[in-house]
């Protein structure tokens, strides 16, 4: 079998907008198969020739060349190829804050976890360029990075083409992208969700639909998850104490801080940081990889 694979260990996934974990190529044995397995990141196969069959809880899909396919982490799949037609593939896993977001713009999500790309050659060159690029370690991971991007460009831009209602779509996404842009950069300020709704021009009650529609949590939520995930950070990295970092995370009551973080984490922020217990969550991690 023909493998070729690269692994990035990123240290903190829930802090990123997207990162590369892994890529790699391969030509498949006839009848190989793996799985049932699940893994705790995204991964994206596409399929540059053969045949074989992708396998989900509620679904199996038939999958030959030009196609490619999708997998969750934390979801059990299979797949495996033809004794005959045995598959040539690339793949990239990947994981952050906005996977979801861009899997969307993609037409990825739970109910279709397929996709067709017409060109084949432009997305297997820059797979290709990914894989290469990520092999390359005189080679700064941000141009990896980059040719991700791109990767996910080339997908949306291929799905806009193919989906008569792409202009629709295409203005939904764009803002509920920019609204994710605001709360990123804007987290430590105290602000309401009815604010952000309005500035995008939208009432709340449809700029929470449509953000939870992509996003598949609620604005609030997700604001919620920001804040907490910086001040994990600030807790590791800083010496400021636990009403400075509940300020500079948005936070004007360290009581009202206190309540959230202990929901999102299942330790007070004072047990959380006395006792150091993001160690344990990075160890955790590195086991899963």
């Amino acid at each position: 079998m023909n493998y070729s694979f690269t692994s990035h260990k990123t240290d903190d996934r829930s802090n990123v907008d997207l990162a590369l974990y892994e890529c790699g190529e391969e030509q498949y044995r006839p009848n190989y198969h793996v799985g049932p397995a699940a893994r705790d990141y995204y991964l994206i196969h596409y399929i540059d020739s053969g045949k074989g069959k992708f396998i989900t809880k509620n679904r199996t899909y038939e999958v030959s060349k030009g196609d490619g396919f999708v997998i969750y982490p934390g979801e059990v799949v299979s797949y495996g190829v033809e004794e005959d037609d045995p598959w040539h593939c690339y793949w990239v896993g990947f994981h952050g804050l906005n996977t979801l977001q861009y899997l969307e713009q993609c037409g990825l999500n739970d109910e279709n976890r397929l996709f067709h790309f017409d060109d084949d050659g432009l997305l297997i060159d820059n797979m290709s360029a990914i894989i290469q690029s990520s092999s390359n370690y005189s080679v700064p991971y941000i141009k990896s990075l980059g040719l991700l991007y791109i990767f996910f460009s080339l997908l949306t831009e291929q799905h806009n083409k193919n989906n008569k209602n792409s202009t629709n779509l295409s203005k939904e996404n764009m803002h509920v992208l920019q609204a994710v842009q605001y709360i990123q950069h804007q987290y430590m300020h105290d602000f309401q969700i009815s604010e952000l709704a309005d500035r995008l021009g939208f009432n709340r009650s449809y700029f929470c639909s449509i953000f939870k529609k992509h996003m598949k949590v609620s604005p609030k939520q997700y604001l919620m998850n920001i804040r907490i995930s910086r001040a994990c950070e600030l807790m590791k990295h800083s010496d400021l104490n636990i009403s400075e970092i509940a300020r500079s995370t948005g936070f004007n009551d360290p009581l009202y801080f206190s309540k959230i973080f202990k929901k999102l984490r299942s330790h007070s922020p004072h047990v959380y940081k006395s006792q150091e217990l993001w160690k344990q969550e990075d160890r955790l991690l590195d086991k899963t990889r």
